[in-house]
């Protein structure tokens, strides 16, 4: 069933009704922000009279496919109007209006043509030039959505555009009925595991997550040629966590780090077929988790026979952290999980809020597929560290 009268849904279609240039929506986890748009830009094409051009815009072809794309296929068929439906451009036509799905990762993407109205899906991850690039070719409104996991350009340019018309809302998963009874248990658990985590996911104010893992982050466009020590890290997942593969060399004693696979539901052939049509080299050397060696062995037998195990020892995961955070390290764009889970990825708290050696388990996907490679490629280099070798778990 289909909500349509949630809180975003009605915002939304109220910021469309009355002329408003950006509607932007903040909400925690499951709060239903990205959907209830969604909603309600299906209702909007329904029932406008005018003849407009939409847009949702992603990161990723995957991100959007997986995400916003398959949502909206979900809420057509039970709202209903659509006259025509391109499924390969990912265009609808519904009333008079056209909306297609386009992924943007760089700036010269976004010079394209005209819009009406431009939906920015989890607007936060996109870099500002590209971001602005899709508002100055957007005609009447642009609808912004993100999880306020920190401040970023909505807050030191949007909201000090005084020429600009907002509409500024912020929705909980208290305002989404469909948040299933366990998910919701799960959030305000958070109350007392993690406060810092609530006040972002739960309550969904604006906050920065203190006690990261990784802060010496910056993200970039290309992958160098001329890396060193290039090699892959493979973090096996399936049902609930996701298989990741990540692309990385060194530099100038920099690491550049490109997430090329994070997807759920794959079988070891199907990782195979991805590394293929992504150009993984057969002879590519791939470090992966030590505790599936038969995934290990199936991914040998179908062609790539230098997928290994990551040594692993005594606090290895502590060690990989380690021999990581030594380096400054280059995220490729678009890499939107990869972002997602270095704004997240962050070490325990006692209760006194004091941060331990222990990093939380989430968030960690696309490191620990880093830290298998770390492990086996990387050395600690003692001196320009400060640690001892005492500190050495093997």
């Amino acid at each position: 069933m289909i909500h349509n009268k949630t809180k975003v849904v009605y915002s939304t279609l109220r910021g469309l009704g009355k002329g408003y240039d950006i509607i932007a929506q903040q909400g925690g986890t499951y709060s239903g922000k990205t959907f209830g748009v969604l909603v309600a830009l299906a209702l909007f094409m329904r029932r406008t009279k005018q003849t407009l051009k939409l847009r949702v815009i992603g990161q990723t072809r995957e991100h959007l496919q997986d995400g916003a794309y398959e949502d909206f296929v979900n809420i057509i068929e039970e709202i209903g109007g659509v006259k025509k439906h391109q499924e390969q451009a990912k265009k609808f036509w519904i009333g008079n209006c056209t909306i297609k799905f386009l992924s943007v990762d760089k700036i010269g993407k976004a010079k394209g043509p005209k819009f009406d109205i431009t939906f920015i899906n989890e607007c936060n991850y996109l870099a500002y030039p590209i971001a602005r690039q899709l508002m100055l070719r957007t005609n009447i409104c642009t609808i912004l959505d993100w999880n306020p996991v920190g401040h970023f350009w909505y807050h030191n340019k949007i909201i000090l555009d005084t020429q600009k018309k907002i509409l500024y809302k912020r929705s909980t998963y208290k305002d989404n009925p469909a948040v299933p009874e366990k998910v919701a248990r799960d959030i305000e658990s958070l109350k007392i595991t993690d406060p810092q985590l609530y006040r972002v996911y739960a309550l969904g104010l604006t906050g920065t997550i203190k006690g990261l893992v990784f802060t010496k982050i910056a993200y970039v466009d290309n992958f160098p040629p001329h890396c060193k020590k290039l090699g892959y890290g493979l973090d096996f997942g399936f049902t609930n966590d996701p298989t990741c593969l990540v692309k990385i060399g060194e530099l100038h004693g920099e690491l550049y780090m490109q997430e090329l696979i994070y997807q759920t539901g794959l079988t070891n052939p199907e990782i195979v077929k991805e590394m293929k049509a992504l150009g993984v080299p057969k002879m590519a050397e791939i470090w992966a988790d030590q505790a599936e060696p038969k995934s290990i062995k199936e991914i040998n037998n179908l062609g790539y026979r230098r997928c290994k195990g990551a040594k692993k020892g005594k606090d290895s995961v502590n060690h990989g952290i380690q021999l990581l955070q030594q380096y400054k390290k280059n995220i490729v764009n678009p890499s939107l999980n990869a972002k997602k889970e270095a704004s997240n990825y962050k070490w325990k708290e006692n209760k006194d809020g004091e941060a331990l050696n222990i990093p939380v388990d989430k968030f960690n996907h696309f490191w620990d597929a880093s830290r298998y490679y770390g492990i086996m490629k990387l050395k600690l280099r003692w001196k320009r560290s400060g640690i001892s070798s005492g500190n050495a778990p093997y």
